[in-house]
């Protein structure tokens, strides 16, 4: 699933982040902008509050960038990726 950047805006202020996810390169890795565990989780809860997906820690523990966000929630949508 290919987030729009409406959605990744959303997402990163529902998170309370202070980047803007839909600024950054598919590739980027969470860690090399500078988003720590915590805010990973609240971008957990973000993801169930704005697209109803429940997501496990395992599941979290893979995404270390969007583009590994946006292969999740696909595979979890049933479009695979």
């Amino acid at each position: 699933m290919k987030l729009d950047n409406d959605m990744l805006t959303r997402l990163g202020k529902s998170a309370g982040l202070e980047v803007n996810l839909a600024a950054l390169p598919a590739e980027r890795t969470f860690q090399e902008v500078g988003l720590d565990s915590m805010a990973l989780i609240n971008l957990m809860y973000a993801i169930e509050d704005e697209l109803g997906l429940t997501l496990t820690t395992e599941e979290m523990l893979e995404i270390n960038s969007i583009a590994d966000m946006q292969r999740l929630i696909g595979r979890r949508l049933g479009e695979g990726g």
